[in-house]
């Protein structure tokens, strides 16, 4: 997981300047050396904590990624049927349907409303070259957000 790795580096960047700061301050107050005070075992059982929490941290976000991953996949809007819905010499696409499949009710009912004033089979038509035109991750972003999000994620196994 980048992101976790990333959080990691900048903790440790930032450690290493509080770190650098302390030292430069006690240099210049006359101590030319670091004294660490206590057992170094409690410091390694510390270490050994947090690797193990940082583990399971790990683990938990895989599983918790990979099963909103599976949801979003069983939900996910498929571009070709969002087209034929779309198709405006067709009572399927003069009267909305693909906005009802897409998520957008209200447009689906303006839809309906203007198909009394012949006004929705050139919407549709409209529509139905923007669907063919848009490329399948711009379609995703737009329909599918919750699967681009959580697509995005790599699980070297």
């Amino acid at each position: 997981m980048n992101i976790l790795n990333e959080v990691v580096k900048g903790a440790s960047r930032q450690f290493g300047r509080e770190f650098g700061l302390a030292g430069a301050n006690a240099i210049l107050k006359g101590k030319n050396y670091y004294t660490v005070q206590g057992n170094s075992d409690f410091l390694k059982y510390k270490r050994n904590e947090f690797i193990e929490l940082l583990e399971q941290f790990n683990t938990d976000i895989k599983s918790f990624v990979k099963t909103n991953l599976e949801l979003a996949t069983k939900k996910r809007k498929i571009k070709k049927t969002a087209i034929l819905l779309s198709f405006p010499f067709l009572p399927v696409g003069m009267f909305g349907l693909h906005k009802f499949y897409l998520g957008q009710i209200g447009y689906g009912i303006l839809y309906i409303f203007l198909n009394l004033l012949w006004i929705s089979p050139i919407l549709a038509l409209i529509n139905f070259i923007q669907l063919i035109v848009m490329s399948q991750e711009k379609f995703d972003v737009k329909y599918n957000p919750v699967f681009s999000y959580y697509s995005q994620f790599s699980f070297g196994e």
